[in-house]
């Protein structure tokens, strides 16, 4: 083969490798925009099982009770309980929410509580949330008029 012919497969070569290159990258990109999404999905299942978990407990309890209850998802929610400033699905009444933003709770989801929720740590200050993280973690549930929600260390 003459020095022109071999020029000619070099250059085919090269950009048969770039061709495979640039198709690897977008598989690979591909593939992580799908895993995010089906991410956000597995992590709003994992919410709504962790609510239900939260209000049964809330419902279940009568006065003078208490339960513990182990929330093991999703790592990096926040448990709120609102009284004031409420998001839009709470409709006006006082209700607790699991959300993926620190007092953004429009896109969590939310149960309306018919009863006074108060979220406490274990030294007995008041809070705002719970931030779900170094999961699993337990809380205990008292009730008492209303109910409170201790994190357990």
């Amino acid at each position: 083969m003459n020095k022109k012919g071999m020029k000619i497969v070099g250059e085919h070569v090269i950009n048969l490798i770039a061709a495979v290159l640039c198709i690897l990258v977008l598989i690979y990109v591909g593939f992580q925009v799908y895993n995010m999404y089906i991410g956000q999905q597995q992590k709003a299942k994992q919410a709504e099982a962790t609510i239900g978990i939260i209000d049964g407990a809330i419902n279940s309890l009568k006065d003078g009770e208490n339960a513990i209850k182990v929330i093991e998802s999703p790592e990096g929610w926040f448990i709120q309980n609102f009284k004031n400033d409420l998001p839009q699905q709470c409709q006006g009444k006082p209700c607790i929410c699991i959300c993926n933003a620190l007092n953004n709770c429009n896109a969590g989801l939310c149960k309306e509580s018919k009863v006074e929720i108060t979220i406490k740590n274990q030294a007995g200050a008041e809070l705002a949330w719970i931030k779900l993280e170094h999961l699993p973690i337990q809380l205990s549930f008292t009730k008492n008029g209303g109910v409170e929600i201790i994190k357990n260390a």
